[in-house]
């Protein structure tokens, strides 16, 4: 059933329905999501290079903007917490450390984001600012069907649980892309879709056999025989190629001593 309560009927389902990110209550931010404000850095590396960048509570996400830019600050919220080993390393690298909640976005007079403030009123100034939402697969409207869903190995999120092949261990369904593999790039997504197809073919291909070779034998219809005398009736003495063996002298064809219409099987019809 869609949105707006269409059904659509179909024997199999590949769902590839993708992620939705939990974003944090700040104003503006859900509008400059994918833009200015940043996950995942190997998606942005050429557009935020050598821009001041903030990251917001994750230590190894400030070790990849740091490849991109000298103009890094970490925030850290409450939860999050450094060693003294990371601490080290990112004040060596010339990292700027800060604690708090973000309270908003500051936006300069082109419309374009300029930095961050704290709830403190700490300024950061910030053309790009990274955040690590949980993201969740998108996967409500399988609800009552019995998929499962499993936290991620690495990641602060969750996905579908699939086999090799994107089955969900759900008769009919299969899932693939970030759906099923929260940190999937484009290619793996595409190969595993390109996987579930396979497989869904050769699913539908034995169920189809299957129900063939289970149904009983069919009666009447067009038979063996009624092939034959539509072939003979279409193509007379050329049946078999024997043109010139059954021609008569004058060039005319004779026809075959069995065609008479006494020994032809009826037609259908």
């Amino acid at each position: 059933m869609t949105e707006d309560w269409q059904r659509i009927q179909s024997r199999r389902v590949l769902v590839a329905a993708g992620l939705a990110a939990e974003l944090p209550d700040v104003p503006g931010l859900k509008e400059r999501w994918g833009h200015e404000v940043l996950h995942w850095r190997h998606t942005h590396r050429w557009e935020a290079r050598d821009l001041a960048i903030a990251v917001v509570g994750s230590f190894r996400q400030a070790l990849l903007f740091r490849q991109l830019t000298e103009k890094l600050t970490l925030i850290l919220r409450g939860a999050d917490d450094l060693s003294m080993g990371q601490r080290a390393q990112l004040t060596g690298l010339g990292v700027r450390i800060l604690e708090g909640e973000i309270g908003g976005l500051e936006i300069d007079s082109h419309g374009q984001l300029a930095g961050a403030h704290l709830t403190s009123n700490t300024q950061v100034p910030a053309q790009r600012l990274v955040i690590s939402p949980r993201v969740m697969a998108c996967v409500d409207f399988l609800n009552g069907l019995g998929v499962s869903i499993r936290p991620h190995p690495t990641e602060a999120s969750e996905q579908v649980a699939v086999d090799s092949s994107g089955f969900t261990g759900v008769s009919g369904v299969w899932a693939a892309g970030s759906v099923s593999d929260v940190l999937a790039s484009a290619p793996v997504a595409a190969a595993a879709g390109s996987a579930a197809a396979t497989a869904i073919n050769l699913d539908l291909l034995v169920c189809d056999h299957t129900s063939i070779a289970a149904a009983p034998p069919t009666t009447g219809g067009f038979s063996g025989a009624m092939e034959a005398e539509v072939t003979r009736r279409v193509l007379g003495p050329r049946i078999h190629g024997l043109e010139t063996i059954l021609s008569r002298g004058n060039g005319s064809p004779t026809l075959p001593a069995d065609l008479h219409k006494g020994d032809q099987p009826e037609l259908p019809g």
